[in-house]
């Protein structure tokens, strides 16, 4: 995370809607990437909504996600039907 942080100082706006922090997108391969890793119920809803409320940049998700990652979260996601209809849905890049 510490590798994300701005290198010049920005104003922060007084929209808390506005912080120039991670994009949607971003935050779903995130998610995603941590869901592949451990099974929690915030996840699983962080996922589903970023899902159906943002707009997603599928060429991005599609080169940063392995299909090794997407089971290992789908896995995780055995008792979340949502979540694991959108992992489902998810198409992303064979590695060779």
């Amino acid at each position: 995370m510490l590798e994300d942080i701005p290198k010049a100082l920005e104003r922060i706006p007084d929209d808390p809607n506005q912080l120039p922090f991670y994009s949607p997108t971003h935050m779903f391969i995130r998610t995603i990437h941590s869901l592949a890793q451990r099974s929690k119920e915030s996840h699983r809803q962080d996922l589903v909504y970023l899902y159906r409320k943002m707009r997603l940049d599928s060429g991005k998700v599609f080169r940063k996600v392995t299909p090794a990652q997407r089971d290992a979260a789908l896995a995780n996601c055995a008792n979340n039907e949502k979540a694991a209809a959108v992992l489902s849905a998810l198409k992303v890049q064979a590695r060779l």
